[in-house]
């Protein structure tokens, strides 16, 4: 959707306040400008009159003073530290490359010069941000007198020529200069490449690391291997398999392989589907796409596709475990149910206990899941939104969760053998919150912006959609209960509407699509060729109608309904990896969900990078 389509809101989401915040270095946080008390004086001043404006405008510019000397000060005091650490620490490098001792000295001494490049990096930042500052709140400044006051000012902008433009921190050219001799010093001392050089300076990892993040993917595969052999090994495979319950009242039952799919499928997906995320990370960064910016992610941090991959891989292993001790708790003389708990137990804790070198990530989940439960109490940004849309894609792990809990709510559960529970208790009503559950954030989320925001049919349209979605399920779940023939029928018209509805808010809205003068697609495409997005746009159709093939299957007892649920749930996991290419690409292209200022522009930033923000140009709005 292009930007001249949809009026923005005359509040943006994402204001420069906001924006200052999400880009600043945390360590330096109170010496950056103080843009929203700046802000805030400017907006109390279209009330006053006279004298009292006056004094108020006095006042404003007696603060521009004070925030400019703050951050002079600082510019200058830490230009000054940062090149005394240049001169050491290039004086310690000659000296030790006259008698190289150990390896570890040389990865101590790359170490450094990565973090003294990353601070003149930040420092770089510190200073173009403060100036975009200092620029927009004297701008507005001006715009303000003239809109509530009706008369012609040019105050804040000959104040930002006079004062700031004369300032050290913004006239200083030092740094690009200096960042250009740490790379020629750190190319010749380790005698690398200029593209070398600049990869490790930006994105350091010792060789412990770079091991355990290439480890866990070799280890899930041994895992899926090592699986299918104990499987034929203790002959439970191809399911389903005649197991005796060893209850001699029920010898002649058979157990049903379902349970097992239930209890364990719902942590798998979860697994996956951190793998397809880190895969999305993967490819944005391949196509220079700035899903940092696009995300709200702090830029210093290192959110990359492998370290999401790694998180996967702990938790793969996690459940491969929880299977193994599942099968040999017999032997172990405990119950089945104990390591099945426990792994739901260590999942949870995967998020919760700080892991070594994915401390960032965890805190980045943690924070936002905690704002997807509680989305009345919070402002919806594009990340709560996009968490929330994952979740919805992993509606079939609450389903299991309904099931688990009534399971688990029976009396002496831990004393029952898994081969002579035949079927899950259900408790259809708590199910259906649970499926619910997902989309009912969604909608909260949209109902949320409608009020806050200017564009209400947009979010109330997107709401609806997720009505829908919320119908098919009760009435889903209704026809299970009762078996009413005109329940079915609601059920599949809801479920029609509701997939065609889906199909055009992912194609047009999401993904900017559908575009008649650019062939049905948009002007800047990414991700690929044209043929690509056509194939995609295909392909989301047919997985939206997924159901219609598991109805299908189902009626014609073809296969079990759990296994059939299984399968096209994993292709709802697809359909939204393939979702999150284009949603994230669009918002970068277009900032459809107007999360940010328009005048706020992303630009694409170098593969290399570790999504530092890119230099910015000081004559516009540009970062």
């Amino acid at each position: 959707m292009d930007n001249t389509e949809t009026k923005p809101p005359k509040k943006y989401h994402q204001e420069f306040e906001k924006y200052l915040q999400a880009n600043w270095r945390h360590d330096w946080k109170n010496k950056y400008l103080n843009y929203g008390s700046l802000n805030r004086r400017v907006e109390k001043s279209d009330k006053l009159k006279g004298t009292e404006l006056k004094t108020e405008m006095d006042q404003f510019f007696c603060d521009c003073i004070e925030e400019l000397k703050t951050v002079n000060d600082f510019f200058k005091e830490k230009l000054e530290e940062l090149i005394g650490k240049k001169e050491t620490l290039e004086k310690e490098a000659l000296e030790m490359k006259e008698k190289w001792t150990a390896v570890e000295e040389r990865k101590s001494l790359r170490y450094d010069f990565h973090l003294l490049y990353v601070d003149f990096m930040m420092l770089n930042n510190y200073q173009k941000l403060n100036f975009v500052g200092f620029r927009k709140i004297l701008k507005k400044f001006d715009h303000h007198q003239l809109k509530s006051h009706k008369k012609q000012c040019t105050d804040g902008e000959k104040w930002r020529e006079d004062n700031v433009e004369n300032a050290y921190f913004y006239s200083c050219n030092k740094i690009g200069p200096l960042m250009k001799e740490i790379e020629d010093f750190y190319a010749s001392i380790f005698d690398e490449d200029k593209d070398t050089t600049v990869k490790r300076l930006l994105y350091f990892h010792s060789e412990k690391t770079q091991k355990i993040i290439y480890l866990i993917p070799s280890v899930f595969l041994v895992m899926i291997v090592l699986s299918v052999v104990l499987m034929i090994l203790y002959n439970i495979f191809p399911i389903p398999i005649k197991i005796r319950c060893p209850d001699t009242s029920q010898n002649d039952k058979t157990f049903n392989w379902n349970i097992l799919l239930k209890l364990y499928r719902g942590p798998l997906w979860v697994v996956l589907h951190q793998f397809l995320n880190g895969l999305n990370i993967l490819l944005w960064r391949k196509r220079n796409i700035n899903y940092i910016q696009v995300l709200g992610i702090e830029p210093r941090s290192d959110f990359s596709g492998k370290k999401f991959c790694l998180l996967g891989g702990i938790n793969a292993l996690v459940w491969w475990l929880s299977i193994i001790a599942f099968f040999f708790a017999p032997a172990l003389g405990v119950s089945h149910f104990i390591f099945h708990l426990l792994m739901a137990i260590l999942l949870i804790l995967t998020i919760l206990i700080p892991i070594p070198y994915l401390t960032f990530i965890q805190r980045w989940l943690r924070w936002h899941l905690f704002r997807v439960i509680l989305a009345p109490f919070f402002d919806v940004g594009f990340c709560d939104f996009w968490l929330a849309d994952q979740i919805t894609s992993l509606s079939l792990v609450f389903g299991d969760a309904a099931d688990i809990i009534a399971l688990y709510s029976q009396t002496h559960w831990y004393e029952q053998k898994w081969t002579c529970i035949t079927r899950f208790t259900q408790i259809w009503w708590l199910k259906m919150v649970l499926l619910c559950w997902p989309y009912n954030i969604r909608l909260i989320q949209c109902c949320r912006r409608a009020i806050k925001e200017n564009s209400k049919r947009t979010h109330l349209l997107n709401a609806l959609k997720y009505v829908t979605g919320i119908s098919v399920i009760i009435f889903s779940m209704l026809y299970g209960a009762y078996h009413l023939p005109v329940l079915k029928i609601l059920w599949i018209i809801l479920s029609v509407v509701s997939s065609i509805y889906g199909i055009i808010w992912d194609v047009k809205m999401d993904w900017g699509l559908g575009n008649k003068k650019n062939k049905f697609l948009r002007e800047k495409l990414l991700i690929g060729s044209s043929l690509l997005y056509y194939v995609c746009i295909l392909l989301n159709i047919i997985l939206r109608f997924t159901w219609t093939f598991s109805l299908s299957i189902t009626e014609a007892e073809i296969l079990d309904t759990e296994i059939t649920t299984t399968i096209f749930s994993a292709l709802e996991l697809f359909r939204r990896f393939m979702w999150n290419i284009f949603r994230v690409e669009n918002e970068q292209i277009n900032n459809c969900g107007g999360f940010r200022d328009p005048k706020i522009k992303f630009e694409l930033f170098n593969v290399d990078s570790t999504g530092n923000i890119y230099p910015m140009d000081m004559k516009s709005d540009t970062v």
